[in-house]
């Protein structure tokens, strides 16, 4: 018979519990997998993590007073099991199964679903029963020893460990807006793409560079036009400045005062995963999202000052953004969206906590601004006076995403706060749908700016209706 194979998330506090689930998972029939025993010396352990999971039957979260106060690497495996769910396995598996190892509170991502407690005389017996039912609705034999057949209440005991609520309350915050129409419950199908990463110390030298990977689809907006959007993994991040780089930017910076304020305080956030846009939204892609019919208000299918189909297109106001996701959105019955002001940040980031997603500073063989205002040590260089056709200066940052620095700007969703006082920590778009504000955000910097007005921290916002040569938009789609 098949061995289900389970993958063990937990706390590495709670190894000793964790490891007494392990063996008593394989004398029940099953193939568990857990790091402290499977893991081999000098095996790359996120690699090898992701690879157990992948190719998992279950994930077992096992939960404690620990581990649900943990963040990092115990909620990005997590989340790639979120991932998974939606994207790999069928609507009627069961697939990640909350365990509690000790009285304690859910984390609010799985609030609203029926979990197994282990520490009960009946916990092992129930969970044991549930992961056979999950390999009876995958069509697979039991991995288990063989048993009598099931009772309608042992079905019930697999049956309430689905979970589908898992995701109700990230799906409700990603649609908030009124006029967001339901997506689709299909991700497409996932390709893999290959990209190159550079870092740069305070002289703007390049001291290394990496090959990434990520994975996207494509998305059809018709006569062969194509829009990529890229996976973003969700995590943890430090939004915002910190006070030693807002010290150091008062003292070598010409920026006002009132700009550093804006980027502060630096705040955690948590931000789920979703899907970007590899590129800014191009010309092209405008034109033919413009040519639909329209949904609100009228769009200009070439508004742009600069012309060419690979340029991005600048010139549009937030409303006209806002329309644009409107009619992708009917057109693909999918919600497309702007970002929301954290899951841009998190994005240009991706992973690092420098100025700039490339590191100390950055210059303009890499990035489209005016090279004329360097940041930190580096030299001063040429300025183009306009944009360049996206993707064109040949390197992404760590998640695979191009000019997220520079270009132009990125409206963004969120209305405008002049600091970070009250803000969101969940990744959701700062917003009062019932009183919006008179301004919006954008993000980024644009080709005629200086470099400090590209950092990753940086934050501008105008009027939704304002419209401007240096100011495009970049779009957001999440998993369900």
């Amino acid at each position: 018979m098949n061995k289900a194979r389970i993958f063990i998330s937990y706390a590495h506090e709670d190894a000793r519990k964790v490891r007494r689930l392990y063996y008593d998972l394989i004398d029940a029939g099953f193939q568990p997998w857990m790091d402290k025993v499977d893991l081999a010396p000098g095996e790359d352990w996120r690699m090898a993590i992701e690879k157990a999971m992948r190719s998992a039957d279950f994930v077992i979260i096992c939960l404690s007073k620990t581990s649900v106060g943990k963040s990092g690497v115990l909620q990005r495996e997590w989340n790639v099991a979120l991932s998974l769910l939606w994207q790999e396995k069928k609507i009627d598996d069961i697939y990640i199964f909350p365990a509690r190892l000790e009285p304690c509170e859910l984390p609010k991502e799985l609030s609203g679903v029926q979990w197994v407690d282990l520490f009960e005389e009946d916990g092992l017996p129930r969970l044991v029963r549930a992961l056979q039912e999950g390999m009876r609705r995958l069509g697979k034999a039991p991995g288990a020893q063989q048993q009598p057949a099931s009772t309608p209440s042992e079905q019930k005991t697999g049956q309430d460990l689905i979970p589908y609520a898992l995701l109700l309350s990230q799906l409700a915050d990603r649609l908030r807006s009124a006029d967001q129409p339901v997506q689709s419950p299909d991700i497409p199908p996932l390709r893999t793409f290959r990209f190159e990463t550079v870092r740069m110390d305070a002289r703007g030298r390049i001291v290394e560079r990496r090959e990434g990977r990520a994975r996207y689809f494509v998305e059809e907006l018709g006569d062969g036009v194509m829009l990529e959007m890229v996976e973003i993994p969700g995590g943890t991040f430090l939004m915002g400045t910190s006070e030693a780089e807002a010290r150091k930017m008062r003292q070598r910076s010409s920026l006002d005062e009132k700009w550093i304020d804006q980027e502060m305080p630096q705040h955690r956030v948590n931000v789920p995963s979703f899907f970007i846009g590899k590129f800014q939204v191009t010309q092209a892609q405008w034109r033919a999202v413009a040519e639909l019919s329209r949904v609100k208000i009228k769009l200009e299918p070439n508004p742009s000052n600069s012309k060419g189909d690979d340029l991005p297109v600048e010139n549009v106001s937030w409303e006209e953004a806002k329309e644009f996701c409107a009619r992708l959105s009917r057109l693909t019955r999918c919600a497309y969206r702007l970002p929301s002001e954290a899951e841009w940040e998190y994005a240009c980031r991706a992973g690092t906590t420098t100025p700039f997603a490339f590191g100390a500073t950055i210059t303009p063989q890499i990035v489209n601004y005016d090279g004329a205002y360097p940041y930190a040590s580096a030299s001063k260089g040429d300025n183009r006076r306009e944009t360049v056709p996206v993707g064109s200066l040949g390197v992404a940052n760590g998640f695979g995403l191009y000019d997220m620095h520079g270009n132009v700007w990125e409206w963004c969703e969120d209305d405008w706060h002049d600091s970070y006082d009250g803000a969101p920590r969940d990744g959701r778009a700062w917003v009062d749908i019932s009183a919006r504000g008179s301004y919006r955000v954008f993000r980024g910097g644009g080709w005629r700016d200086t470099a400090a007005l590209c950092r990753s921290a940086l934050r501008g916002g105008n009027s939704p209706g304002a419209r401007f040569g240096y100011l495009g938009f970049r779009l957001v789609r999440a998993y369900r």
